[in-house]
């Protein structure tokens, strides 16, 4: 018998076109812990007006869609989108009085948000990311002034082959000494959420955010001021994973992916009439963990297929020990 290999001519075991998906719908747990105010005014003779502050938090539910295109047997998975609107608290606060010393406290906020568990069986996720650099206006009128800011250093930590992603966002450390009063920003974030084409074990995402802790201490005498708040947008692309496959010894290598930022920073208007003050606010510390999917990926291998052709028996059994040999079966 004569042995003939036919390439490329292969026989692939598929598992369809029977597919399970199985998502666990997300359970939300939020927990705020209402602020905390504390006012110290030392004064002789003094009137002091202050409006509380208002905060609005606006979430809207994700929306979970799910799209399976039957002719190629394909799933397409779109996560949710998270809008969270959160609208920093306004201070009206008018002071009438000669001499006077105002300490104000600003609230401590606790959130802890826990993102929603969910399985399912799809492909391996395709991710872009965009993040741009922050870029910092200061706009001042008064006598004199010192600003310092610590530059934030982000940290990717990404362990393999479990696909472990660690990213400690930065510290953002701002001392302001001078007539300077800044109002919190309001971060806008939009996430693009992957398509997955390969059989993965989605991941289950656990975000613990701790709000910050904002400090103000203002000690003046008499003073107006007047402030522009600033506008964060942040613009987060999910990074893009490449998979590689060589076929000959079935080895899977996966390029970790690469992290783009774009952080379009704020700009900020700021215009204070004052004589002699002196403000120090502490900027807010966040910590946030986020723990990357672990992805399992199933490669089924090819099957050749082979066609023997009728010779007679020395050809057969030599061609034979030859396959043997080079482990054809």
């Amino acid at each position: 018998m004569q042995v003939i290999i036919v390439a490329p001519v292969y026989t692939v075991i598929v598992v369809a076109p029977v597919y399970t998906v199985i998502i666990v719908v997300p359970v939300y747990t939020v927990i705020i812990v209402a602020p905390v105010y504390t006012v110290i005014i030392v004064a002789p003779v003094y009137i002091v007006i202050i409006v509380a502050p208002v905060y609005t938090v606006i979430i809207v539910v994700p929306v979970y869609t799910v799209i399976i295109v039957s002719t190629v047997y394909s799933v397409v998975f779109v996560a949710p989108v998270y809008t969270v609107i959160i609208v920093v608290p306004v201070y009206t606060v008018i002071i009438v009085a000669p001499v006077y010393t105002v300490i104000i406290v600003v609230p401590v906020y606790t959130v802890i948000i826990v993102a929603p568990v969910y399985t399912v069986i799809i492909a391996a996720p395709v991710y872009a990311v965009i993040i741009v650099a922050p870029v910092y206006a200061v706009i001042n009128v008064a006598p004199v002034y010192t600003v310092i800011i610590v530059v934030p250093v982000y940290i990717v930590i990404i362990v393999a082959p479990v696909f472990t992603v660690i990213i400690v966002v930065p510290v953002y450390i701002v001392i302001i000494v001078a007539p300077v009063i800044i109002v919190v920003p309001v971060y806008t974030v939009i996430i693009v959420v992957p398509v997955y084409t390969v059989i993965i074990v989605a991941p289950v995402y656990t975000v613990i955010i701790v709000a910050p802790v904002y400090a103000v201490i203002i000690v003046a005498p008499v003073y107006t001021v007047i402030t522009v708040t600033p506008v964060y947008t942040v613009i987060i692309v999910a990074p893009v994973y490449t998979v590689i496959i060589v076929a000959s010894a079935y080895t899977v290598v996966i390029v970790a992916p690469v992290y783009t930022i774009i952080i379009v920073a704020p700009v900020y208007t700021v215009i204070i009439v004052a004589p002699v003050y002196t403000v120090i606010i502490v900027a807010p510390v966040y910590t946030v963990i986020i723990v990357a999917p672990v992805y399992a990926v199933i490669i089924v291998v090819h099957v050749y297929a082979v066609i023997i052709a009728a010779t007679n028996r020395n050809s057969f059994d030599r061609n034979i020990t030859i396959c043997e040999k080079v482990n054809w079966f």
